[in-house]
């Protein structure tokens, strides 16, 4: 005959709702059921009938309600714990995920994953800084679930655990401490650096003040800058000339060096290096230059100093000036006003003598009125005697120094375009002297010079 397996819903204490029903026939006095898939982690009653109505020797026969039954336990699930991006730094955010892999054969997981991360050092997860809780939902072919962003507040290595937390299939299950971790680096505070004043002028004190810019999310950094200080002609990659170091105020967003004082001039050049903390690394900012001009006139000269010249003569000066450090302003002629005593008539930079004797000529600066002074011997002119009768005619070459006779000589003597023109020291009668026979040779002038310039009437 055959025997009915009357299998019933989940909890069904009194075999009241039938869940699943099947027949098979005897085989030698045994019938097997076909395989039963739980729909649920429950206890399942079951009711076996044996329908003895085709069979002569045998009656039918039930079992009592519960007198069989199928329990079921809940499943434990594979609860794998991630974070995404990974690695972070400080500043940046993070979340947390987790996937939920259920036995084989069993239905899908539902509920939700308690997400817990804990911080740098807690290598035993004991005390989370971040625990969220976030509902399972698809993720691919399975399950998973992710967890609110999570904003590190410092570097170091972190654990998250996820923890699933069961429903009436299947068992609360935690991923392991060390089984999800992941890196907080260091933040980059950018350094930008200002130099006041700039330009600048040497004797007077330029300051040097970094900015940092940190990421938002992050702390206030700490720690000191230093001002690296490099002179004109030293690259920012060479030995500082000068350092300072400065602690960063209290908002952890400024540094102001101490004053440094330049008193060569040129262009100087500043960095400013952060040395970083326990959450940012060091950095620089770029290489600054200041441009630092000489400062006020200290020290005046005119030139030239001495001059011998004939009354009715003039000289024309040139004044040049340092600072107090030394550096060089240039010529300053412009800037300077002149005076000759006892007599003489000025126009600018020249005087014209009209007195004979010695004379003292004093140029004066007038923007620091600083002064030098310069002599002139105004020697009278000198009328040669008449040439006897039938001796040559003589005729007296002279201008107001030695280099404007040189110059009236050639004028007196070539005509304009001559092919040569020797240049020679108007300080010392050797290079003129050993000018003389290419001068004759070429048919061309000696004309005399200063050292270090061109007089105008030379030059043209």
């Amino acid at each position: 005959g055959d025997v009915t397996f009357i299998i019933y819903g989940a909890g069904d204490t009194l075999c009241d709702n039938v869940l699943r029903t099947t027949t098979s026939t005897l085989n030698n006095g045994t019938a097997v059921a076909p395989d039963f898939t739980p729909p649920a982690a429950s206890t399942f009653k079951v009711v076996i009938s044996y329908d003895g109505s085709a069979d002569p020797n045998y009656a039918s026969v039930t079992t009592a309600c519960g007198s069989a039954q199928i329990v079921v336990s809940k499943g434990d699930p594979t609860v794998t714990a991630s974070v995404d991006p990974s690695p972070v730094t400080l500043g940046g955010s993070t979340t947390p995920k987790a996937i939920v892999t259920p036995p084989t054969g069993t239905n899908t997981p539902t509920g939700d994953v308690t997400f817990n991360v804990f911080g740098p050092g807690d290598t035993t997860c004991t005390t989370a800084v971040y625990t969220e809780t976030a509902n399972l939902g698809p993720v691919g072919s399975g399950v998973g679930a992710s967890g609110p962003s999570f904003t590190p507040t410092a570097p170091g290595v972190y654990r998250v655990r996820a923890t699933y937390n069961g429903n009436l299939n299947f068992n609360s299950m935690t991923s392991g401490c060390d089984s999800a971790q992941f890196t907080v680096n260091k933040a980059s505070a950018p350094v930008s650096l200002t130099i006041a004043p700039n330009p600048g002028t040497s004797g007077d004190p330029i300051v040097g003040t970094a900015t940092l810019t940190p990421p938002a999310n992050t702390p206030a950094p700490t720690g000191n800058v230093e001002f690296s200080i490099y002179a004109p002609g030293v690259a920012c990659t060479d030995t500082a000339t000068a350092t300072r170091t400065t602690t960063l105020a209290g908002a952890g967003t400024s540094a102001v060096a101490a004053d440094f004082t330049p008193t060569v001039a040129g262009t100087y050049h500043y960095i400013a290096r952060y040395a970083g903390d326990t959450n940012f690394s060091a950095t620089e900012s770029s290489c600054v230059s200041v441009v630092i001009a000489a400062g006020p006139l200290a020290t005046l000269t005119i030139s030239p100093d001495t001059s011998t010249v004939t009354v009715g003569d003039s000289v024309t000066y040139t004044a040049t000036g340092v600072d107090s450090f030394g550096n060089s302003l240039g010529d300053v002629t412009a800037g300077t006003t002149f005076t000759s005593s006892p007599d003489g008539a000025v126009s600018g930079a020249t005087v014209t003598f009209t007195v004979v004797g010695p004379h003292t000529i004093t140029g004066t600066y007038t923007a620091t009125n600083k002064t030098d002074t310069a002599t002139v011997t105004v020697n009278a002119v000198v009328t040669p005697p008449p040439p006897p009768p039938g001796g040559p005619t003589i005729t007296r070459l002279s201008g107001a120094d030695r280099y404007g006779t040189a110059v009236d000589a050639s004028h007196q003597t070539f005509s304009p375009g001559v092919d040569a023109v020797f240049i020679a020291s108007g300080l010392g009668f050797a290079d003129g002297l050993a000018g003389g026979p290419g001068a004759a040779k070429l048919d061309g002038p000696v004309l005399l010079t200063p050292a270090g310039s061109l007089p105008g009437a030379v030059a043209t």
